[in-house]
This record gives structure tokens, sequence and C-alpha cells, in this order.
């Protein structure tokens, strides 16, 4: 998170500020590599606190950490007239712009706001406060909930695909897989597991999945499709055609749209594609 020009920093001892109960901030967690940093180089982000009490707003785990060294004064940012709603909100903003931050924390967070009865809060306005999509929130949630235990560490937000290292699960990979059920199949746990498995190991992609599904709905069983998707792919022909020949081809064939023209005319001459 930028900070605000029209803010100004201030040295304060750790030990004065307040940590906000609501906000499950993992002290007790590893802040080995943190505080190794933090003796290197120092804290570099400022963390945010408000003003009429001192309650940390983000940057709980620097605190937690300067306490632990010792430290008699970090750099504090404060911030005026903040309600509970927007400092959890700031939390979760700050938290997503962190490059170390897991998906899965993201969802816990993002879980603990939503079922906060006094913010009312729905999944679109949460996304919309954060500034990401709906789909990022609804994934880091399935992350936090309904992924098993052994791959949450491994689900990643990366934009670009080249980046995937071995192991890895990116969110919109998470997403199809959590959502296959709603237009393939239900899938069992044992299967689930299986998946997202093959989707780490394999890196998997939304169209290799999309496929996999497409298979499945063609009578092949959901573990001959895992084995065999890298046998397949979905074939997509973008050739111009006159409107006025196309309309009276496809009212000759009996067809009433181009996927199901092209599907006729290859299986005329090809039999034996799997359409």
């Amino acid at each position: 998170m930028k900070m605000e020009k029209d803010i100004k920093i201030e040295y304060i001892n750790p030990k004065d500020l307040k940590f906000r109960d609501n906000v499950r901030w993992r002290a007790d967690s590893n802040l080995s590599e943190l505080m190794e940093s933090i003796k290197q180089h120092g804290i570099q982000q400022p963390v945010c606190v408000r003003k009429e009490d001192n309650t940390i707003i983000y940057g709980h785990r620097r605190v937690a950490a300067a306490i632990k060294l010792n430290l008699t004064e970090i750099p504090v940012m404060f911030r005026d007239n903040i309600d509970d709603k927007e400092a959890n909100i700031l939390n979760l903003l700050e938290n997503i712009q962190r490059k170390d931050v897991t998906s899965l924390e993201i969802g816990r967070q993002c879980d603990l706001m939503l079922k906060e009865s006094k913010f009312k809060l729905s999944i679109y306005e949460l996304a919309t406060a954060l500034g990401v999509s709906s789909t990022r929130i609804r994934v880091c949630l399935d992350a936090f909930k309904r992924l098993p235990p052994e791959y949450r560490k491994h689900v990643v937000h990366i934009m670009n695909s080249r980046n995937r290292k071995y192991g890895e699960l990116p969110e919109n990979v998470v997403y199809a897989i959590l959502n296959f059920n709603r237009s393939y199949k239900s899938l069992s746990k044992d299967e689930l597991n299986i998946f997202l498995g093959k989707a780490a190991s394999e890196k998997l992609t939304v169209s290799q999945i999309a496929l996999i599904g497409r298979l499945v709905n063609l009578g092949m069983s959901f573990k001959n499709s895992l084995k065999e998707i890298n046998l397949y792919t979905i074939m997509r022909i973008n050739v111009p055609v006159l409107k006025s020949e196309l309309t009276a081809i496809m009212r000759t064939e009996k067809v009433s749209t181009k996927q199901d023209l092209c599907i006729k005319t290859f299986r005329k001459v090809y039999p034996n594609l799997i359409f």
C-alpha cells in the first residue's frame, strides 16, 4: 500500500500500540524471517495506527516482531476517524498487496469480515472496497474453507502462467477445480485430492480442466480423462464466411449454430473423431 503524502510518520514505542481483538494476526507464527529482516534493514513499511486509541490498523506482525526484538521505536503513520469496518478493509488491502501473503490468509480474513454481522458486507461489496475481483475473493475463501489442508499452502496469486512453479496452484485453477461440479460432475473427496495433486504436479491450466470436464460429459471416466488429458485438445476454427452462404448451408444441413455445423461436417468426413 502506498503511503499517503499528507500523513506524517512518527516513531513510537511498539509496546504503546494496541492489537485489535478481531484481527487474528499470527504473532505466535514463525516471525524469525521477519525479525531477521528487521535486524538487517529495519522496518521499511510504517505501521498504520488509529490515532484515537493507538490501535493497530495494519502491521500487526511487524509490531509483534519489534516487541520481540525489544525495539524502543518503530515508524508509525496515524489515521483519524477510522472505524472497525474501515480498519479491517485497510488491513486486508495491505495484506493483498504483499507478495508473501497466502490466498489462505486472505480467505481467512475475508471470512471474518463477511461473518461480522455489524459490517453487513457482501462478497461484491468487499471486493469493490479492496479493488479486486469477486472471483478472487471467492477463490481465497474456498482456499480457506474447502481445500484439503495439504493443498492450502500451495495456492498462489500469479498474473502470468509462465511464472508458475512446480507444485503451485494458481487461484484461477483452484476455482475451476472446486467448481468442477457445476458444469461437469461432483467430485468425491478422493477425486478432489487426485485432481489437485495432478494440477499441482503437471501444471494443469483452466483450459485443460475444462477439457477434462468435456471428456467426462462425453462419457469418459474421470480417472481416464485425467490420465489421457494430454492426448486431447479442443479445436477452434476461425474462418471468414459470407453470411448469406453460411445461412443457406445451415438451413440445408438443418443446424442452428455454427458450432453444430462444424461438428456435423467433420462427422461426415471423419466419423471417428470425438466431439
